[in-house]
């Protein structure tokens, strides 16, 4: 018998498990160099957390107010993500982007926190 595409659909990997954890815990500067590309391409940058890492988990949790250029700077968004991985140091805590020209859309996510204590698959 032929399965539905939803009995098909495997649930998706949490970023953690699919990058390895010391790659989805970006360094300051590697953040920081992303988060300014995002600003200069005049995207809406937001900071949330949520207790998995799976992209796909519903709604993520917004921690303050978005951060647009020009009144937002790098050190805007980076003070950000640490205040909210310092608030929830058992959450997942990332940069989402998004751009209004094409409707609101999700552009980039880059994951700034990974709780160290993160259970690996299968385990």
């Amino acid at each position: 018998a032929r399965l539905r595409a939803a009995e098909r659909r495997v649930p998706p990997e949490p970023v953690w498990a699919r990058m390895g954890k010391q790659q989805a815990n970006m360094s300051r500067d590697a953040f920081a160099r992303e988060v300014e590309s995002a600003l200069s391409r005049d995207l809406c940058l937001m900071i949330e957390h949520h207790t998995t890492g799976r992209e796909t988990d519903g709604f993520w949790t917004l921690w303050r107010t978005p951060l647009k250029a020009p009144t937002a700077e790098v050190s805007d968004v980076l003070d950000a993500a640490e205040a909210c991985a310092r608030h929830y140091p058992t959450h997942f805590i990332r940069a989402a982007a998004f751009d209004n020209a094409k409707g609101g859309a999700q552009t980039i996510a880059l994951t700034y926190h990974v709780p160290t204590d993160t259970v690996e698959p299968n385990q």
